[in-house]
């Protein structure tokens, strides 16, 4: 039994290990939002301004683009990771 008992927590210790190092290994990302300016995406805004994303760990950057072609364009070529616009316009 004591044998049992070493092995799990010889397990345990090296799958905490393992968890602590991939963990510190991972870059922190800058997340991209694109988006036409309309009072409906304007919470985007408000949560950059006030730091709510950075309060999440999360680093976002809102990208405002002129008019559809601008926006489209910038989704297509991986110029944002995330595009706020309605499904219509696609």
């Amino acid at each position: 039994m004591n044998t049992l008992r070493l092995a799990l927590i010889v397990t345990l210790v090296a799958t905490a290990l393992a968890v602590a190092a991939t963990a510190a290994d991972v870059q922190p990302r800058t997340y991209r939002i694109g988006m036409c300016p309309w009072i409906a995406w304007s919470p985007m805004h408000v949560a950059e301004a006030k730091g709510l994303w950075k309060k999440q760990g999360i680093d976002v950057l809102v990208i405002n683009q002129l008019g559809e072609d601008e926006h489209t364009a910038a989704i297509e070529n991986k110029r944002v990771d995330l595009g706020m616009d309605m499904v219509g316009n696609f």
